[in-house]
């Protein structure tokens, strides 16, 4: 089987496929939408009990915000997190900062006392607590 036909051969079965997924379109679009109209009164109940949990004060000002921007999408969108996370370098900045006061009142900041990675290589590896020459 050479390069084209491998090539025709694949077309043929991917257009078989789509071609039966086409057909089946309907029958599957059917058993979602009964699926979806059998369980709309359960998840009517859902929400209306959510609902009861939520601040009647707080669910309406939601309520306006949210048909305000249906009726005109230029007003706030109620559904994007309005909340502004720190960055990356803001969180480094502070951490350096905390360091520094820290580091200026005499606390000891290092992770361990014991370890020095500037003396690592004057130890010999053998003189590590709790090492020895064998494996077990």
């Amino acid at each position: 089987m050479g390069p084209g036909m491998r090539r025709d051969t694949l077309d043929y079965h991917f257009g078989d496929y789509n071609w039966r997924k086409i057909i089946q379109l309907g029958n599957s679009l059917l058993k979602k939408m009964t699926t979806a109209t059998s369980d709309v009164a359960e998840h009517v109940i859902a929400h209306r009990e959510l609902e009861s949990t939520i601040d009647p004060e707080q669910l309406r000002s939601w309520m306006e915000a949210m048909t305000a921007w249906e009726r005109d999408p230029t007003q706030p969108n109620p559904y994007e997190i309005a909340v502004k996370t720190p960055t990356q370098a803001a969180v480094r900045r502070q951490l350096a900062k905390e360091k520094g006061k820290a580091l200026e009142a005499g606390i000891d900041v290092s992770l361990s006392n014991e370890a020095f990675p500037e003396d690592a290589d004057k130890l010999p590896l053998g003189s590590l607590s709790g090492s020895s020459n064998h494996s077990s």
